[in-house]
């Protein structure tokens, strides 16, 4: 067992006990791992209340093959308070948290996606409402690629050649879009306007910086959202997002 140091994105808290609490973080340096915070909601506690969203610095007695970490002290180093200032914020910021834990598996660190989720939270809580949904696409796009899932979008999976149609099919099992010729019969497959092909093509080389200023409407938005699904489904199997949900029911 050693004491180790690292910054954290906090992803869940859940109560254990009267006074303790485990947190689930994604380290910079440990990928994403589990804390038990002892005695936090203990007055004299040392350990600083650890918000979902927030950034925090934390010290932990981390022993290898262990599934739970011993939380040593927190420091909170950013909070994005703007996240908890409306539901749409916080229902897509909590949407994001989701999707970290249940496609991060194990303590496998990755600088490129936790600098990614913490600009993604940063810009969800200063962008305007109507972005936030494009955000969480792109992020999603962007963690899956990341992963190692990256769609292939320009050119057919098959044969290699541009595809230049007005709809666009893409294979989730194939990983990528695909032509007309190298369909299969019995294979399932996604249909894309060509405008939302070429949205979610534009979308997924721009700097998270850049997305607000690049418009895509609601249906190719809605088509894009279909399209990163079928993608996480197929490859990783994951649970609805409860966040979504909740969001889709008050939309109605």
């Amino acid at each position: 067992m050693s004491l180790v140091k690292s910054e954290g994105i906090v992803l869940k808290g859940i109560k254990y006990g009267d006074t303790s609490m485990i947190f689930s973080l994604y380290t910079r340096d440990f990928g994403k791992i589990k804390l038990l915070a002892k005695g936090i909601k203990n007055k004299r506690s040392r350990i600083a209340p650890l918000g979902v969203f927030s950034l925090a610095e934390i010290v932990c007695y981390r022993k290898e093959r262990n599934e739970l970490q011993l939380l040593s002290s927190a420091e909170s180093l950013k909070n994005f308070p703007g996240l908890s200032k409306s539901i749409n914020r916080f229902s897509w910021a909590s949407a994001l948290t989701e999707l970290l834990e249940q496609l991060i598996k194990g303590e496998e660190p990755n600088q490129r996606i936790f600098n990614l989720s913490l600009k993604v939270l940063s810009q969800m809580e200063k962008t305007d409402e109507m972005n936030l949904e494009k955000l969480f696409w792109v992020f999603a796009l962007k963690l899956l690629s990341h992963l190692g899932y990256k769609p292939r979008l320009d050119v057919c999976v098959g044969c290699g050649k541009e595809i230049k149609g007005k709809e666009v099919f893409l294979s989730p099992e194939r990983g990528g879009i695909i032509c007309p010729v190298c369909t299969r019969e019995g294979e399932y497959y996604l249909k894309l306007s060509r405008r939302s092909y070429l949205s979610v093509r534009k979308l997924l080389s721009l700097d998270i910086r850049a997305v607000d200023k690049y418009l895509v409407d609601k249906e190719n938005l809605d088509e894009i959202g279909e399209m990163v699904n079928s993608f996480i489904n197929y490859h990783i199997g994951t649970r609805n997002l409860k966040s979504l949900e909740f969001l889709r029911k008050v939309s109605i």
